[in-house]
């Protein structure tokens, strides 16, 4: 079986040379290369700065991945929290965070 793997540090979705908020880019980044398997870092959930998006759930059902895990590790002053996610097109049997 081959397996495409992608892996990216999304900086909580702010980038560009704008610095803006851009979920949209993600996906289409994402999309072009139709992975099977995306390893994230700097996920947000809850933060003000991304809108309170729950950015694993919102870029898996985006991408039309239904197997999802995510594991914050850093609080976000003002509410919300940060860390990695793993998106998959294959069932996930079992994931934990290791810090």
């Amino acid at each position: 079986m081959r397996l495409r793997l992608l892996t990216w540090n999304i900086h909580k979705g702010i980038g560009g040379l704008d610095r803006r908020y851009r979920p949209e880019r993600i996906v289409a980044v994402l999309a072009h290369y139709a992975p099977d398997l995306v390893l994230l870092q700097e996920v947000d959930e809850g933060a003000r700065r991304s809108g309170h998006d729950r950015q694993a759930e919102m870029l898996a059902q985006a991408l039309g991945l239904p197997h999802w895990a995510f594991f914050p590790n850093v609080r976000v002053r003002g509410g919300g929290s940060y860390g990695n996610a793993v998106l998959s097109r294959h069932p996930i049997a079992a994931a934990r965070n290791l810090d």
